[in-house]
């Protein structure tokens, strides 16, 4: 997680003004638009780039899916189908309300709620073993893990 945000942080500070200025010198929307028109070396990259990026979006969209219509599977024993045809229903809803920035603010409570649930496990996982040397003793325990 840190990692990640560190990541993120230095890439804002080192590419994203640099991307920004040649999107607008290029007039191309999207990161693989401007790689595709590097000084017109790559004529056919942006195509297989945006193939790659349509498999990947959905590859990762269908599993959002599939876990939302597993949940309510598990949680109220209804179809599997039922939950993903719901699911597509809200994000089609909330994209057409309000566009990208609907996107931003739902990932953005997604963030919010994940780390929450993350702090909540983490608490009630330590309080469960019997605190804080309960739980490095159970750790240490396992060959190799806190190394």
């Amino acid at each position: 997680m840190l990692g990640w945000i560190v990541g993120d942080f230095l890439s804002s500070l080192f590419i994203h003004k640099r991307l920004r200025l040649a999107t607008e010198r290029t007039n191309e929307a999207s990161f693989p638009g401007v790689i595709a028109n590097w000084q017109q070396l790559f004529p056919h990259l942006q195509r297989v780039e945006a193939i790659i990026s349509v498999f990947f979006l959905l590859s990762y969209a269908s599993a959002q899916l599939l876990a939302g219509s597993k949940a309510l599977f598990v949680l109220f024993h209804w179809p599997q189908w039922t939950g993903s045809v719901i699911d597509a229903g809200i994000v089609m809803v909330y994209c057409y309300a309000g566009g990208i920035r609907a996107s931003i603010w739902t990932d953005a409570a997604q963030s919010f709620v994940m780390i929450a649930a993350m702090d909540i496990l983490l608490f009630t996982a330590v309080d469960h073993l019997g605190g804080v040397s309960a739980t490095t003793n159970a750790m240490s325990d396992i060959k190799g893990f806190l190394n």
